[in-house]
């Protein structure tokens, strides 16, 4: 079976404030391939599963969420534990490639690796 990850954005995990912050200051690659989304919600348990490689948790240590890019399937994957709207934007502006703030040319450095594998 194909390797199935292509890319991992880091998760819309929450801090004592506020949400990780989203750098819309900083666009993503001109050429970002347009993803299907499909969203799947579980519990916290599940979120540890699918979440796993994700460094980013809430002080409590809770993976609130993730969104798992495949460029070769045209689909990005959000994984959540809360129906909170705004987690769910947090997740969607990741499949649009947009990082986190300090984050810096993280997604197009992600979408050049997997082109250049799709080349060879």
């Amino acid at each position: 079976m194909k390797k199935a990850l292509a890319l991992l954005l880091v998760s819309g995990a929450v801090s004592a404030q506020t949400y990780t912050e989203i750098d819309y200051n900083n666009p993503p690659p001109a050429n970002w391939p347009d993803l299907r989304q499909e969203v799947v919600y579980g519990s916290e348990e599940q979120m540890k599963r699918w979440c796993a490689r994700i460094p980013e948790q809430t002080p409590q240590g809770k993976i609130i969420g993730c969104a798992k890019v495949y460029f070769e399937w045209d689909l990005c994957m959000i994984f959540l534990s809360t129906d909170d709207p705004k987690h769910l934007e947090h997740e969607q502006a990741h499949c649009r490639g947009y990082v986190h703030v300090g984050e810096g040319d993280r997604a197009h450095k992600s979408l050049r690796e997997w082109l250049a594998k799709k080349r060879m």
